[in-house]
């Protein structure tokens, strides 16, 4: 992990009027060379002498070229910090930590790798997709999306990789056409809601065996003002799914711990939910407080 100032080399919008999308190319050498396929970076962002939004924002890296040093971003704008990224011109400095998290990892003797995901969450694939095929592997990648033309475009995807999307005016989610790809599939990786890999996971986890899923789940953190962080699944056995679930709590716990310290070297009052460990309180405390409304 390393800060560094990182320098926006390109801007895109690739969305339409319904969803706002921005593929952010970036030059940030060291950052380039040390990241892995499924990590992520923190960025500050607010302008220079700003502090709002407080908070760094999580990013996958969407893709990287090494020679390059370049890496991109596929941003949805949904929020402050997102739609400041979105504004940033060519030549804007970037104030990047990272990398961040475990990353992906592709058993050696894997040959055909099924990609999941809803095209919100997609951003940790495209960098797996690349890795992949530099070691000649099959790649397959379900997307589900609301609408065809709101899916993941297809002109970003290499053209060894199979593309099917699913859209809710077809299958309407994706089990039906997960099943014909399991019995193909070495090893699957998921990018999906909470609720669809808990569903995915009840209906076909007797199915493959050990070591074959992994998964990102990006949600809610149980801290207002606190960014949705990446989450890793590593397995698809319940016992391994059950200590993500804790990992999970022990992120959310050390973001409280660090918007405690952060409250504290500010000179700002300790909130008796979260001084007091009941993190449920602390949400309740910190919403209806002054501080959580101008953070």
């Amino acid at each position: 992990m390393r800060l560094s100032i990182a320098t926006i080399t390109a801007n895109t919008a690739i969305g339409n009027k319904d969803n706002d999308v921005h593929l952010i190319e970036f030059y940030a050498p060291q950052l380039t060379q040390a990241v892995q396929a499924g990590q992520y970076c923190m960025i500050r962002c607010c302008d220079a002498g700003a502090s709002d939004p407080l908070l760094r924002r999580p990013f996958f890296i969407h893709s990287r070229q090494r020679e390059q040093g370049l890496c991109t971003l596929f941003v949805h704008v949904g929020g402050r910090g997102t739609a400041w990224l979105a504004r940033q011109p060519v030549g804007a400095p970037l104030d990047v930590l990272g990398p961040l998290g475990h990353g992906w990892s592709i058993n050696p003797n894997a040959r055909n790798l099924l990609l999941v995901s809803d095209v919100h969450l997609i951003a940790p694939l495209p960098f797996l997709m690349q890795t992949a095929l530099e070691q000649q592997l099959a790649v397959t990648l379900l997307c589900q999306s609301r609408t065809l033309e709101g899916a993941y475009p297809a002109a970003l995807l290499p053209p060894e990789v199979e593309y099917h999307i699913i859209t809710q005016n077809e299958q309407g989610d994706l089990q039906p056409v997960l099943g014909e790809y399991l019995s193909w599939a070495d090893a699957a990786y998921c990018c999906v809601s909470r609720e669809t890999a808990t569903s995915l996971y009840n209906q076909f986890e007797r199915l493959r065996g050990k070591h074959f899923a992994q998964g990102v789940v990006c949600g809610p953190s149980s801290v207002a003002a606190v960014p949705a962080l990446p989450v890793v699944y590593r397995r698809v056995p319940a016992r391994s799914w059950s200590a993500g679930m804790a990992r999970s709590s022990h992120c959310a716990r050390s973001c409280a711990s660090i918007l405690r310290a952060c409250r504290k070297r500010a000179g700002w009052r300790e909130l008796p939910g979260l001084a007091g460990g009941n993190r449920r309180n602390g949400v309740e405390s910190l919403r209806e407080s002054k501080i959580g409304r101008n953070i």
